[in-house]
C-alpha cells in the first residue's frame, strides 16, 4: 500500500459517508413531502420503478459498501474492519426502525386510513434513510 492509495481511501470514504448523509436525507424529504400518483408529468409507473431502483441501489451500497471504480487496493483500504463494524451496526438501526416503524403503522392505521403503498413507501424510505444515517455518522465522528 502507498501513501496515495491511503490517502485516496480516506478521501472516498469520507466522500460516500457525505453522499450517504445527503441521500438519507432526500429519503426523508421525499416522505416528508409525499408527492403522489398524480403529481407531475411522469407517469406512475416510471415514476414507482424510479423510486423502487433507488431503494435497492440504496440497499446495495449499504450491503456491500458500494461499487466503486477504484482500485482493489484502496476498495480494501476503505472496507476495512472498522467500516465493516459500522455497515453492520448501520444495517441493524435499519432493521430496529424497520421494526418499530411497522408496529407504529399498524397502530397508526386503527385511528387513520393509510394506503398499504404509502405505508410501504414511508417505513423503506424511513427504514433506508435511518440505516444510510447511521453509516454516515459512524464513519464521519
Amino acid at each position: 500500500m502507498t501513501v496515495s492509495d491511503i490517502q485516496q481511501a480516506e478521501r472516498a470514504s469520507r466522500t460516500r459517508s457525505l453522499i450517504m448523509a445527503a441521500m438519507a436525507a432526500v429519503l426523508l424529504l421525499n416522505t416528508a413531502i409525499g408527492v403522489g400518483d398524480e403529481v407531475g408529468s411522469m407517469t406512475p409507473a416510471l415514476r414507482h420503478g424510479l423510486w423502487a431502483a433507488m431503494i435497492l441501489l440504496w440497499l446495495v451500497v449499504l450491503a456491500t459498501g458500494g461499487f466503486l471504480h477504484l482500485s482493489r487496493r484502496v476498495r480494501s483500504l476503505m472496507n476495512d474492519e472498522v467500516a465493516l463494524a459500522n455497515r453492520s451496526r448501520a444495517l441493524q438501526a435499519g432493521f430496529w426502525t424497520a421494526m418499530l416503524l411497522g408496529v407504529g403503522l399498524y397502530f397508526a392505521s386503527l385511528q387513520w386510513q393509510i394506503d398499504v403503498r404509502e405505508a410501504l413507501r414511508i417505513l423503506l424510505n424511513l427504514t433506508v434513510a435511518a440505516a444510510l444515517t447511521r453509516y454516515a455518522w459512524l464513519e464521519l465522528r
